[in-house]
């Protein structure tokens, strides 16, 4: 199936460009929430969420992981986080952009 809605957006949930994509909300740090303009068919659906390092270097503390945020797919909305890869522990940051794409029946 194609891709039936995508966006890259900056830090604040601004919208850097999108398809399908009604609204943002920047949940907090490191978690931000998307409202999908032609809702899914059902929660099944892949979303795919990719982020952009903070730096060009692969310090530890410039790595980042993404995750679709557990529990929140729904028929027009998913949320996603980011966290840092620090030694110790995991703690939830920013990344410099957010990239995700959505596939699945509307």
């Amino acid at each position: 199936s194609a891709c039936k809605a995508w966006l890259k957006a900056g830090v604040t949930g601004n919208i850097l460009a999108s398809l399908n994509v009604a609204s943002l909300t920047d949940t907090g740090t490191g978690v931000l929430t998307i409202t999908i303009a032609t809702d899914f068919s059902s929660v099944n659906y892949a979303c795919v969420v990719s982020v952009q390092a903070t730096a060009t270097t692969w310090a530890v503390a410039n790595a980042r992981e993404c995750h679709v945020h557990s529990g929140t797919i729904a028929a027009g909305s998913v949320a996603v986080d980011c966290i840092d890869k620090t030694a110790t522990t995991n703690l939830v940051k920013d990344p410099t952009t957010w990239h995700v794409a959505m596939f699945g029946d509307q």
